[in-house]
């Protein structure tokens, strides 16, 4: 091990000390200076390294996986530095995109080793349902919320999948508001008065509690305010105009958007009446 680090040390200048010396690091400072070197935080990963890489704002590793410039997420409207094998998509659209094709590559119709039911296969590896994957890994420990019968899938807070979901529903939607951009400049102002009364985590967040049904429906209506332009001056008839038709597929998230549109013309009607509720 040792001779192989030797045949990797390049004889150099050092640029701090101003002498001839021998290093194994890709920059031209000798191992005496390193210590000596301020660290530097990576803009992509936000970790401390002791030289950046020449003309960019990152580090060495992710130089050569990220572009140089942060650019808008053509299906979220993230701004955010993308990967250089997949452009046009920030790095968490990215991830949802490989974990969709790596789930829609399963098997669809499997007899379960454990049930023996013909199921989805959720692993490459065994010919198992996702339902007695989740029993073989957290047992038959039920929900600890009051009232609830259902298996565990947080062992931490010994909490089911919906319960786990509603308590980090309050967090989430803060850093969707936070996070929130979209190509209409009016349609950010609009998602942002309809979600002014909820209180985040940074106020009282124990008089506001948000469950998940809730985080989707905000979800919903913010992701259809990045696709649909309200005009400047928001009338009922621009509204009406606005609502999505309800149909068997996608209902539900139909019926979240219905709600958040005539919940935000109630709002800008108060506003210009004078009403408070």
């Amino acid at each position: 091990m040792k001779d192989n680090a030797m045949r990797t040390r390049r004889s150099i200048i050092c640029e701090e000390c101003k002498l001839p010396r021998r290093t194994k690091q890709w920059f031209d400072v000798c191992d005496m200076c390193v210590p000596k070197l301020p660290k530097l935080g990576c803009a992509a990963c936000a970790g401390k390294v002791l030289r950046l890489q020449p003309n960019s704002s990152l580090c060495r590793r992710c130089a050569g996986k990220y572009s140089n410039q942060i650019s808008t997420c053509e299906k979220c409207g993230r701004a955010d530095y993308q990967f250089l094998s997949d452009p046009g998509l920030c790095r968490k659209c990215h991830i949802n995109a490989l974990h969709r094709i790596w789930v829609k590559s399963l098997p669809q119709d499997i007899v379960c080793v454990c049930c023996g039911f013909t199921k989805s296969c959720c692993s490459k590896s065994e010919s198992i349902c996702e339902a007695c994957y989740d029993k073989r890994r957290n047992g038959e420990v039920k929900c600890t919320f009051i009232g609830c019968k259902r298996l565990i899938e947080n062992k931490k807070w010994q909490l089911c999948k919906w319960h786990n979901e509603d308590r980090l529903a309050l967090k989430r939607l803060s850093k969707y508001i936070k996070s929130y951009v979209s190509p209409f400049p009016q349609n950010v102002r609009y998602f942002l008065t309809l979600t002014a009364t909820i209180r985040l985590p940074n106020g009282n967040a124990d008089e506001t509690t948000v469950r998940a049904k809730e985080l989707m429906r905000y979800r919903a209506i913010g992701e259809y305010l990045k696709s649909y332009e309200l005009p400047e001056s928001l009338t009922w008839q621009a509204i009406h105009e606005a609502l999505p038709k309800l149909s068997k597929r996608g209902r539900s998230r139909s019926k979240f958007i219905r709600s958040g549109l005539l919940e935000l013309g109630n709002l800008f009607l108060q506003e210009r009446t004078g009403i408070v509720t």
